[in-house]
């Protein structure tokens, strides 16, 4: 196992911050504006220093917004959509407003979401003490259906490839498989111990793969229902997992024939970020624990970042960047790079593009770029005022996030990233 500490090549920077009323504000027609100038704080937190604070004035429509009380503060751009600000002529951040906001589809904490080609989210959230998965219209957020069958919390919820199947896990031990056209559930996987917190989907999705407060990493068959296997126990409580495609070039010790019920789990590569820091890589067909690291921090989210690519956010603010690499067939996560630059907690993460965004406790939500030589380097996405950012997704046209002020706001791609 590697232990890791920060490299002298993290970023100690900081986020801006823009009243989340600005875009609201800015797009009133004048006349309704009686109060005119408008003023909306905008702030500057260097990573573990003192913030820097200021006003951006909204002075009407055909006037461009000036920074007032500060000169720290300079706008690049702007527009009814964005507005691109820069602290002592260095940090640029590029904020970009919701396109619309759903408030109705849940009252509070939407911890998990995911969205289906075919124009539908589902989303995980909370109501008083009981939690509430709901199957909602991603043009209008009109419900659809309500998935009623674990006890007490639940803890994830994943699409299907398919778009029409959906899988929950919960606290009460068990998985359950819905179809999302009726919302009916038709299979229940129990063999676990303790809550599920996380599931991941193998391939088409004939096979998917549980990780449980019970250490556990399971392999099930969702049409029979059946554990196939106790992939691998570990020594830290796994919180989070993610499948991607992989050839595997390291030599295998735990090489074992497909079992009766399993499904396109060669060259699959699972990875698990546990509650204390650990890292974990698994060949789910060869049942083996390929690479193992740690980081002093827990681990929040954690994603696959191209073919080779790992992203983790931690609960100290960090992210981390890994290459997966092998040498003399043993296989290894190569540090890359670790942005540091709030102490908020990271609860999710989002590859778009060629970057990630990162939604963390302080209820920001920015675009983090990969590309070191062109363009800009942060976009944050306004909306939530200081509510956690607990889950994201994307379509087609939209990134969604969702907060625990109970809302899904929905943000255009062609706004946060047109030039």
């Amino acid at each position: 196992m590697v232990e890791e500490s920060m490299p002298s090549v993290q970023e100690l920077k900081g986020v801006m911050y823009l009243d989340p009323s600005w875009f609201d504000i800015i797009n009133i027609p004048d006349e309704k504006n009686k109060g005119l100038p408008i003023k909306s704080w905008i702030s500057f937190k260097p990573f573990c220093q003192k913030g820097h604070h200021g006003f951006m004035s909204h002075l009407g429509k055909k006037y461009p917004p000036e920074s007032t009380n500060t000169d720290e503060f300079q706008v690049q751009s702007y527009g009814p959509h964005h507005l691109t600000v820069t602290f002592n002529n260095t940090n640029e951040m590029r904020f970009v407003g919701t396109k619309d906001v759903f408030a109705s589809i849940h009252h509070s904490n939407v911890t998990h979401m995911d969205i289906s080609k075919g124009g539908i989210g589902v989303s995980l959230g909370k109501e008083g003490k009981k939690s509430v998965f709901r199957i909602w219209e991603c043009s209008t957020g009109i419900i659809r259906r309500e998935l009623d069958g674990h006890c007490g919390y639940g803890y994830s919820v994943r699409l299907f490839p398919s778009g029409i199947v959906i899988i929950t896990s919960g606290g009460d031990m068990v998985l359950n498989i819905w179809s999302a056209e009726t919302g009916k559930s038709h299979r229940t996987l129990k063999g676990h111990t303790a809550g599920v917190n996380d599931t991941a989907i193998v391939g088409i999705g004939k096979n998917v793969v549980s990780v449980s407060n019970d250490s556990t990493i399971r392999l099930w068959n969702c049409g029979s229902g059946l554990c196939l296997d106790v992939i691998s126990k570990i020594d830290d409580v796994p919180i989070i997992c993610e499948i991607n495609d992989y050839i595997f070039n390291c030599n295998s010790h735990n090489l074992k024939e497909r079992k009766e019920g399993e499904h396109d789990t060669e060259n699959k590569l699972l990875v698990v970020g546990c509650e204390k820091g650990l890292i974990v890589g698994v060949n789910i067909f060869d049942r083996a624990v390929v690479f193992q690291n740690k980081i002093d921090s827990g681990i929040k989210d954690i994603k696959f970042n191209g073919e080779n690519g790992i992203l983790v956010g931690c609960e100290n603010g960090s992210l981390h960047k890994y290459s997966l690499n092998s040498l003399n067939g043993e296989m290894s996560l190569q540090l890359e790079r670790v942005w540091l630059d709030s102490e908020s907690s990271i609860e999710s993460l989002l590859v778009v593009s060629d970057g990630v965004f990162v939604g963390r406790r302080d209820g920001s939500c920015i675009w983090y770029s990969e590309n070191h030589d062109v363009g800009i380097k942060r976009i944050s996405l306004v909306g939530a005022d200081a509510d956690p950012i607990y889950s994201l997704a994307k379509d087609d046209q939209y990134i969604y996030t969702g907060a625990r002020d109970g809302k899904i706001r929905k943000y255009l791609l062609s706004h946060i990233f047109k030039s």
